[in-house]
């Protein structure tokens, strides 16, 4: 699967029914008013907890949507399934190697008589790093103007889907942009994500 950004809520309905784990088609009142088939689904807990990804819709009725992935955990009736207001699915996987930070903000520290004690210097925080090697021009542009429009420039958090389907909220600490020519029309994107929830 190739990660994507998503943005805000589009249009949202609930299960009118529990869903299993394993399930595709999730029965949703009123679905066709507020999916078409492409939308890209999300699904989670009544409480905003247990988000999933489930990839886009295959099939919309006036009762259910049918989605590419199947779910992970069961969902109970009432939970919010809904497509985000904004979306770019990347055109290619990130390139390797990935790099994943874990800080916890603990550090251990050493007393003048030698004794060793742990102290928490920092928040905890978790960083994602994405390099997209070989982007088409169209790909570049499209997250240029993703980064401009929709983030206002990086300063608002967003939905990163990684490619296992992890659902995580995110914001872009920094990104870098380069064109290249040769070969002609590609460019290399990297953009460092801080995990925020």
């Amino acid at each position: 699967m190739k990660p994507v950004f998503a943005k805000g809520v589009g249009a949202q309905g609930q299960l009118s029914q529990g869903a299993a784990q394993g399930d595709t088609v999730l029965r949703v009142a009123g679905a066709d008013q507020a999916f078409s088939v492409g939308d890209l689904v999300f699904c989670s807990e009544a409480d905003g907890t247990e988000t999933e990804y489930l990839g886009p819709a295959s099939a919309v009725g006036g009762a259910s949507v049918t989605a590419a992935f199947a779910l992970a955990a069961a969902k109970s009736a009432g939970a919010p399934v809904w497509r985000p207001a904004a979306r770019m699915v990347w055109p290619v996987g990130r390139s390797a190697p990935l790099l994943r930070v874990y800080d916890s903000g603990v550090e251990v520290q050493r007393t003048v008589s030698g004794a060793l004690y742990h102290t928490r210097l920092r928040e905890p925080y978790r960083e994602e790093t994405l390099v997209f090697d070989n982007l088409p021009r169209a790909a570049f542009d499209a997250y240029s103007d993703w980064f401009i429009n929709t983030l206002g420039d990086g300063a608002e958090a967003f939905t990163f889907v990684d490619e296992e389907r992890a659902v995580w909220t995110v914001k872009v600490m920094d990104t870098q942009l380069e064109q290249r020519e040769s070969p002609a029309g590609v460019a290399r994107v990297a953009v460092r994500l801080a995990v925020v929830e």
